[in-house]
């Protein structure tokens, strides 16, 4: 009688394993997408510095941030992030999007429009200062 039930487990957990993925990635560095703040405690009057930073993302080509925020403690000094060290090269066509400062809602994003030509041209950007 025990053996007419190992068979059957076995077959069943033989299955489970051919259906679950046992595809591992192994890599020196984990890509990120940061965004890193000059203050973590402000007064009134004192301007924060955000810097939105990726990491090891190969050919990054672009990105959508949004960020809700108070309107009534916070006041946007710069609604459009200032152009970083990448994704600036306008050979591939930059593509931008805008903001609603009076209901507290940040949306910018950024992206190269001619992926091709981008590729194609063997200069990816991979790590730096997207925005600030």
């Amino acid at each position: 009688m025990k053996q007419n039930r190992v068979i059957p487990i076995f077959i069943t957990i033989i299955l489970l394993l051919t259906k679950i993925s046992t595809n591992l990635v192994f890599a020196d560095t984990t890509p990120s997408i940061k965004m890193e703040l000059d203050k973590t405690v402000a007064s009134v009057g004192d301007i924060i510095k955000a810097d939105l930073k990726v990491e090891d993302i190969t050919t990054f080509s672009g990105y959508q941030v949004n960020i809700k925020y108070d309107p009534e403690m916070l006041e946007l000094v710069s609604p459009m992030p200032e152009a970083g060290d990448i994704l600036n090269n306008e050979n591939y066509g930059i593509q931008t999007a805008s903001d609603d400062e009076e209901k507290g809602i940040l949306n910018i994003s950024k992206n190269y429009l001619y992926l091709e030509d981008y590729r194609e041209d063997g200069n990816p950007e991979e790590t730096g200062v997207f925005g600030t």
